[in-house]
């Protein structure tokens, strides 16, 4: 179909810009739209029933589109820094119990304990917005652009099938336009004032949205080794509203609110910003923010139950946390909605839909190309030899087949079976005390695991795993192997204990009969740091203009 085909060429013609930009390290990418285009894209989105922040034409500065996973193009330019254990902020410990129920302790920051994961990284590299379009010509309209051409002998190429009104709907628009058939509150000057109106509208929204992520919404903790958050949302009081919002009709609040729904959700979701509507977070509003949906009596108890219930959107997981911190909350936040605190982290992967990335590691000592694990964590591997030259192997010089897939319960089960042969040699002791400070035991890994991913949202982390044939020292080459390697965004090594290491992100393994050292390298996604900011979570400089 000429649509399903006009959608193929636009997505394949970005990518190639995209690839060429950054191989000749260009930042911004100038593009050519007018004001015909801004118009009839407008017209365009009318039609399909677009209203209100819709209705803004197309945006003079935006991220290049059509290049989501393309490393140096989409969200990958360069990286970023955001703490991830801020020594300002108390740790809060989450835990379910055995109904599933989810409970959020915060420690006295003054209590010294013995935390067996301190040596994971208290920062976490993030990735950048890569590559910016700009358009510069949308205030010109298309006759004056061609007339400028035309005295200054500017050569420029026409494509004849952008005058066929048969071919794609914005032909139609044109072709209409052009013959005088539009009414004349579809003319230009009209069009032109309802852009100028949503623009407006949109700038206008994105500031109250501020507002109430400064004055409503408090970030807990924020993990991107984990890929997850934890958010209070707070009752609005005369005292702490802010005068902004304060005047709003319950209508344009609910609309604000749900922009911050949105935002606070892409924090940790696995698809792409904007991904999804307002109108797939409109419906979950009043399940977060306390009377947003303006009931009382016995219709707010009701209400109540209903924001205790876990809920998912775009992919997240909201799961409602129990306060067991009650001095805290009394004493630190005296306002209604102390308790309104939930865990958001990634929806568990439907079965058969495991997100499931194969790399071959060659042993040239080189990096493999950045690639995106589940929307969420670009990752790279390479190997480095321990006690041989590879020069030597010749012609046997083959890569290492790695897999990057979730942690699955059966990880867990293999963990508790090869505990004890993980452990350094000449350690025997059995001791659950001394097993939880041994690195790659079944109770430090389940301590770990706790601690930074407890109950399902540890079976959404990435996992790099060996499938297929390995060679050890005494047993032939060929043998078929299954081998856990590493937890890469907790730099948590499952195996290989027993050696030596100058860094937490690499992993000794044995390939061709040669030891190896398998190193790691990761960062987040890129996310909304403002949104981090203005919750309270501290954020640098360099991150918040990234």
């Amino acid at each position: 179909m000429p649509s399903a085909f006009e959608t193929h060429a636009r997505r394949l013609r970005f990518q190639a810009l995209g690839i060429a930009c950054h191989e000749f390290k260009l930042e911004t990418l100038l593009l050519g739209h007018h004001q015909d285009d801004n118009i009839e894209t407008t017209i365009w989105r009318l039609s399909t029933g677009a209203t209100g922040l819709g209705l803004g034409g197309i945006p003079e500065v935006a991220r290049i589109p059509e290049c989501h996973g393309l490393f140096g193009a989409s969200e990958s330019w360069s990286t970023t820094s955001i703490p991830t254990k801020p020594p300002t902020k108390p740790q809060p410990k989450v835990r379910f119990d055995n109904q599933k129920q989810g409970f959020i302790t915060f420690p006295n920051p003054n209590d010294r304990t013995d935390i067996i994961y301190s040596n994971l990284t208290s920062n976490v590299k993030m990735a950048s917005p890569g590559i910016f379009i700009c358009r510069p010509l949308l205030s010109f309209t298309k006759a004056s652009l061609l007339e400028t051409c035309h005295k200054n002998n500017v050569p420029y190429v026409s494509d004849p099938t952008n005058f066929d009104p048969t071919l794609t709907p914005r032909n139609a628009i044109r072709s209409l336009r052009t013959s005088n058939s539009l009414p004349r509150a579809l003319g230009s000057q009209s069009i032109l004032s309802l852009i100028r109106s949503s623009k407006d509208l949109l700038q206008r929204s994105n500031e109250l949205s501020n507002y109430l992520l400064s004055s409503q919404c408090r970030i807990l903790d924020f993990d991107p080794k984990a890929g997850s958050a934890v958010i209070q949302f707070l009752d609005p009081s005369p005292a702490s509203m802010d005068p902004q919002l304060a005047t709003l009709s319950e209508s344009r609040t609910r609309q604000i609110q749900t922009i911050v729904l949105r935002r606070i959700t892409e924090l940790v979701s696995p698809f792409p910003d904007s991904h999804f509507s307002l109108r797939s977070y409109g419906s979950l509003v009043s399940n977060v923010f306390p009377g947003a949906d303006g009931s009382h009596g016995a219709s707010a108890t009701s209400n109540d139950q209903k924001r205790r219930k876990a809920f998912t959107v775009a992919g997240v997981l909201f799961q409602r946390l129990t306060n067991e911190a009650s001095t805290l909350e009394k004493s630190q936040d005296p306002r209604p909605g102390g308790d309104n605190i939930w865990l958001l982290s990634r929806q568990p992967f439907m079965k058969g839909r495991d997100p499931v990335t194969q790399i071959n590691v060659s042993p040239s000592g080189s990096f493999t190309p950045w690639v995106l694990w589940d929307n969420r964590y670009w990752m790279r591997l390479r190997l480095v030899p321990v006690d041989r030259d590879p020069s030597e192997l010749g012609d046997q010089l083959i890569s290492v087949p790695l897999t990057i897939r979730p942690f699955h319960k059966f990880d867990i089960e293999r963990i508790r079976k090869d505990g004890v042969k993980s452990r350094p040699q000449g350690q025997t002791n059995k001791d659950t005390g001394a097993e939880r400070k041994m690195p790659g035991t079944f109770e430090h890994v389940k301590a770990l695991l706790s601690a930074e991913a407890p109950a399902q949202l540890r079976f959404t982390l990435p996992v790099v795993s060996r499938d297929g044939t390995v060679s050890k020292p005494e047993r032939p080459l060929g043998q078929k192997v299954w081998q856990q390697l590493t937890l890469p965004t907790l730099d948590y090594r499952l195996s290989g204990h027993s050696a030596k290491y100058s860094s937490l992100n690499e992993v000794e393994l044995v390939h061709l009969r040669c030891r190896w050292k398998l190193k790691w390298q990761w960062m987040y996604k890129m996310i909304d740091t403002e949104a981090l900011r203005l919750m309270g979570w501290p954020v640098d400089k360099d991150a918040e203009e990234a």
